[in-house]
């Protein structure tokens, strides 16, 4: 990670600090929320003198106030040409208004200057500069050096800058020929301030530093009415971040937003620039989704004020890009970048500059694996920074030093070393010996050295850079974690065995830290990213036990408690943010959490119910508004705490209930230290097992490599996809061998799996597999399912649960056209059913409707979803078992209805649910639409394979006609479901198919419905593994309530329900019984949730 962020090249030379804006004592500046022009190209702005009539000097007043009047009206697009006309009419008039034409060229000069027209500003200042006596007094010609020097510095012309400076501060001091009259503390002032920046921007960040507390002291009191000593606090600010002062960064960068805001007010775009540097200052300190919070809202002032094609977006465009690369989200953030280069390709952006982007690009570039393209990027970020800065230059020493990273990955080791060696030559005079922006240099060296076996020096290296490291951030900062975690490494690479595990004890409460910290902020995809970007070492720590020390407790004490704590871990941070938003008790979380809600059912109506009509652009934009409310949402209750926190393993051991025994699935690449290259020291995923007991440590074995686990995986779900299948057993055999039979040998006595699987392994039905005798578990075991073992930890708490009344959803009517609110349901079994769906289902035998079937094609041409006979029955049979129960039927069955429920003791469910798996082919958005492309195969074209719960849901009501109450269409997918209310819901029993599939995230789950209800707050579920049998799922319901009403735990009920169908004949093959799997609280239901006898 670069020192202070890169961009800060970037930032500092479009920060509007304006320095001598208010020097000339009688001249007007801009004022309090006085917006800037809007920027025109610099050939298209008229000449500086273009002809204007008038030339008296009543003419000359008269247009100096109206100039005056659009400035503070804020009219600057009309005040550039006004200060324009202005020039022009004092040239004419100069003989007899003295000074005129010095005071016009000023005032144009500083409005071409707001507007970042460095150029046109700089040949009006040096104009004015140049101009005799009698058009320009000695004051306002200092004036006219110093914006000359500020407009110089921003195109990069720093030793012409340097000199007019000089000048000026020897005018303004106290030695011969000092214009001690002129020399105003304020006009001091500003001349230093420009100086320090300049100094920033050579490098010399000590010296800026200096200079730049002088200028701010001169200032003084006039801080709250000066806007330039507020740009000088800023420039200060951004120096303290350069130089690594974070905390001191921080303060003074907040002090000069707090004064513009009070200034200029809340949405003025000169707050922008204070918004990405303390963006960057989150970056610093580890907070991506705070980084991203401020940059985002820096952007949206921009784009408010100057379009959304305005070069003088890049740095904001840049600070959120460098969020999101932060967050491992590259390539929203190479999208971000692209569209600044273009920005700054229209304007010509100063070399220096436009290497920072150069800089960022191949950043992205080397963290995608592009290492040909990350090295052509540096390269030209080099050669543009070398054009103006030297080759000594800081910014060049950093492009040297990501080279380096470049070129380490590659196997270049020699390349790399050398590029290692160049850049701390030339950083460590500009920063001290003991900076933090030595520490990437030096860690790259350390893992370069270990590459070429002289461990020694390696190890030297790298514990010099945690050293610095430390000094900076602290312990839990994501930059120590990583220095830690290269020194696990590098004690791996030399076979130090008790280094690597003093090293893997040391950084894990590190990252555990830092990890709690860092899912504080941003939306969940953005979490996701994170823990996905950081999963290496969870990866390394678990091969590290199972492939080279299996026998080591610690090293399994150690392994078990990192998976506990990483696997399920976004789920719970925002089931709890869902939670809080709901409960809290003040003006923003409510409307927020509406406005969330809102934006999520219209993606979900862009993708199936508007016909192909959103586009791609459209639907991005709602994603990004609804990803950004998704982060404030974070910002709100960040501060409350809950189940971001740590998870001990004995807290976990003590929530395993009696007999029971927990099995943390979990899949890996083991990481191989000696590998030559780089790349090639991941191996193959492999799937590993941890198993808990009650008592005694952590147990685990090693299953072998994921492709041919998942290969029987997907053998078995094929057999069990059919009634018809013959090689269910030999499939069920072979995948038990595999995994079942290894993981047995290590549970002991106990008679209750608690199954946490990773990987595919979420789409077994663990139930169905045949041990070696022929039994299938569901005859040995007592199976629950679980996201994670942290979950039983969630689980144990005693959780209030509601005493609304349970509800039952079933038979909805598809094919209605007016759909109700649920107020009102016919009775059960006349749930009304089209005529098109009514022929569909006389010409198909009864047993034989699935409830997963997706819309077919009738005679019509249309998409339809037919009836489900079997629902109406079993509604009415659980109904009667259920005191107090709101049923919602045929027309009531409907979307809008459900989105209105408000923690239903128990719901239950029975429809057609559908997933739709993600495209394979590269996406083309325009004009694809589910129902006319057949839904069958192909993925909807808004969401694409990073919005799985768009592509996962159930029919209700009207789902036909797209008609599904107010403003719903009747399909409620997997995200609408994540904003239910069923806080306090003990058991969400979804009766219909493949509610329990969804895409597999490794570590994280199943993303679809299994994932959004526990977002919604529901304690357990029952759902199904593939599309089930219409009439032998009312036969498993009902008997399952029936098993429930008994008190018998949930887990345990479906397992009599199951052996007795297994017991059947008719219904003995598994694909009949084994579809539904029990997730989440396996205890009996609470009395005010539990079906009558």
């Amino acid at each position: 990670m670069a020192h202070a962020r890169l961009t800060t090249w970037v930032r500092r030379a479009t920060a509007p600090c304006c320095l001598a804006a208010a020097i000339v004592a009688g001249a007007p500046r801009e004022g309090a929320g006085t917006p800037r022009a809007v920027r025109q190209p610099a050939t298209a702005r008229p000449a500086l003198a273009a002809a204007t009539p008038g030339d008296t000097t009543a003419e000359l007043e008269r247009l100096r106030g109206e100039l005056e009047a659009s400035i503070r009206a804020g009219r600057h697009d009309a005040a550039v040409p006004l200060a324009r006309r202005l020039v022009t009419l004092a040239e004419r008039t100069s003989a007899a208004s003295p000074g005129a034409l010095g005071d016009a060229l000023l005032r144009l000069g500083r409005l071409l200057a707001a507007d970042e027209a460095w150029r046109d500003a700089a040949a009006a200042f040096d104009r004015a500069r140049t101009l005799g006596p009698d058009a320009i007094g000695d004051g306002p010609r200092l004036d006219a050096m110093i914006g000359l020097a500020h407009a110089l510095q921003h195109l990069e012309e720093f030793p012409r800058a340097e000199g007019l400076l000089r000048a000026a501060i020897a005018q303004l001091g106290a030695g011969p020929g000092a214009l001690t009259r002129d020399a105003t503390p304020e006009r001091l002032a500003a001349a230093l301030a420009a100086v320090g920046e300049l100094r920033r921007g050579l490098g010399a960040y000590a010296a800026a530093d200096d200079t730049l507390a002088r200028a701010v002291s001169l200032f003084g009191a006039r801080e709250d009415e000066s806007l330039d000593a507020v740009d000088a606090i800023h420039e200060w600010g951004l120096v303290a971040l350069d130089r690594g002062d974070i905390g001191r960064a921080d303060s003074l960068l907040q002090h000069a937003m707090e004064r513009r805001v009070r200034r200029l007010g809340p949405d003025h775009e000169r707050v922008a620039p204070s918004l990405i540097a303390l963006s960057g200052v989150r970056t610093q300190q580890g907070l991506p989704g705070e980084s991203m919070r401020l940059a985002d809202r820096a952007l949206e002032l921009l784009e408010r004020r100057y379009g959304d094609a305005d070069t003088r977006l890049v740095p904001a465009l840049q600070a959120l890009a460098d969020s999101y690369s932060w967050m491992g989200d590259w390539p929203r953030a190479l999208d971000l970048l692209n569209r600044a280069v273009r920005l700054a390709e229209r304007s010509a952006l100063p070399p220096a500059a436009t290497g920072a982007l150069l800089h960022s690009l191949g950043a992205l570039r080397a963290a995608g694996g592009d290492g040909a393209g990350a090295d052509e990027y540096f390269r030209r970020a080099i050669r543009q920074r070398e054009r103006t800065l030297g080759d000594r230059h800081p910014l060049v020493a950093l492009a040297r030093q990501q080279l380096g990273h470049v070129y380490r990955e590659s196997g270049d080791a020699a390349s790399a070393e050398w590029l290692y060696r160049r850049a701390l030559r030339d950083l460590e005079p500009a920063f001290g010996p003991t900076s933090y922006a030595l520490a990437p240099s030096l860690m790259g060296l350390a893992l370069t050295l270990g590459d070429r076996r002289q461990h020694e020096e390696a190890e030297r290296t790298a514990l010099r850079s945690l050293a610095l490291t430390r000094a900076h951030y602290g312990e839990s900062h994501l930059n120590t974690v990583l220095a830690m975690y290269h020194l696990v490494a590098l004690a791996q690479q030399r076979g130090d065995r008790e280094g690597e595990l003093r090293w893997a004890t040391e950084v894990l409460p590190a990252r555990e830290r830092m990890t709690t910290l860092v899912l504080r902020g941003g939306a969940e995809r953005q979490k996701q990213q994170i823990l996905r970007w950081d999963a290496g070492m969870t990866s390394n720590l678990v091969g590290m036990h199972l492939r080279t020390r299996p026998e080591d407790e610690r090293l399994a004490h150690l392994a078990l408690t990192e998976l506990l704590r990483r696997k399920g871990r976004v789920l719970d941070v925002m089931a709890q943010q869902m939670s809080l938003l709901r409960r809290r008790d003040d003006p923003r979380s409510r409307p927020l959490l509406d406005t969330l809600l809102a934006l999520r059912g219209r993606l979900a109506s862009l993708v199936w119910s508007d016909g192909g009509s959103g586009t791609t652009g459209e639907f991005a934009a709602l994603r990004d508004r609804a990803e950004r409310l998704e982060a404030e949402a974070s910002h709100l209750t960040a501060a409350v705490g809950g189940a971001d926190g740590p998870i001990a393993l004995d807290a976990v051991q003590r929530a395993i209930p009696p007999g029971g025994a927990l099995v943390e699935f979990v899949e890996y690449r083991p990481f191989d230290p000696q590998a030559r290259m780089p790349v090639d020291r991941w191996g193959a995923p492999r799937y590993g097992a941890y198993v808990l007991r009650r008592d005694g440590p952590p147990r685990a074995v090693d299953l072998g490599e994921t492709r041919r686990v998942n290969r029987d995986i997907q053998h078995l779900r094929r057999a069990l996809a059919s009634p018809h299948s013959t090689d269910v057993d030999a499939a069920a055999r072979a995948l038990d061998e595999r995994i079942g039979r290894p993981v047995r040998a290590l549970v002991g006595d106990a008679t209750h799996l608690l199954v946490a699987p990773d990987g595919l392994l979420h789409l077994v039905p663990f139930a169905a597999l045949l041990d070696e005798r022929g039994r299938q578990l569901v005859t040995r075991f007592q199976l629950t399912y679980l996201t994670s073992g942290r979950d039983l930890v969630r689980l144990s708490s005693d959780d209030e649960v509601s005493r609304a009344p349970p509800v039952i959803v079933a038979a909805p009517d598809f094919a209605a056209e007016g759909v109700g609110d649920g107020a009102a349901s016919p009775p059960m079994g006349a749930a009304p059913v089209s005529d098109r769906a009514s022929s569909t289902v006389q010409a198909t035998a009864r047993g034989a409707l699935e409830r997963g079937v997706l819309p077919h094609l009738d005679a019509a041409g249309s998409r339809t979803w037919t009836a489900l006979p079997g629902t109406a029955a079993e509604g009415e049979a659980l109904a009667s078992r259920l005191a107090g129960v709101r049923r919602l039927t045929g027309t009531a069955a409907s979307e809008a209805s459900v989105k209105t429920l408000a923690g239903p003791s128990l719901l239950h469910v029975a429809t057609h649910g559908f997933f739709v798996a993600p495209p394979e082919a590269p996406r083309s958005t325009a004009g694809w639409h589910p129902l006319r492309a057949g839904l069958a195969i192909s993925a909807p074209v808004a969401p694409t394979p990073d919005e799985p719960l768009l592509r996962s849901g159930l029919a209700l009501a009207g789902a036909n006609q797209r008609r599904g109450g107010g403003t719903e269409d009747g399909i409620l997918t997997a995200l609408e479901v994540a904003g239910l209310d069923l806080h306090g819901t003990a058991l969400v029993v979804l009766s219909a198919c493949e509610t329990g599939v969804g895409d597999v995230e490794v570590g994280e789950g199943v993303l679809g419905l299994r994932r959004a209800l526990v977002l919604a707050g529901a304690r357990s579920q029952l759902m199904s593994l593939w599309k089930v049998n219409d009439d032998a799922t009312t036969t498993l319901m009902t008997a399952y309530y029936g098993e429930l009403a008994r008190g018998i735990g949930r887990s345990e009920a479906l397992r009599q329900v199951q052996l007795r169908m297994l017991d059947d004949p008719a219904l003995r093959h598994p694909y009949y019984w084994a579809a539904f799997l029990p997730l989440g609280d396996w205890r009996a239901l609470p009395q005010a949730a539990r079906p009558q006898r």
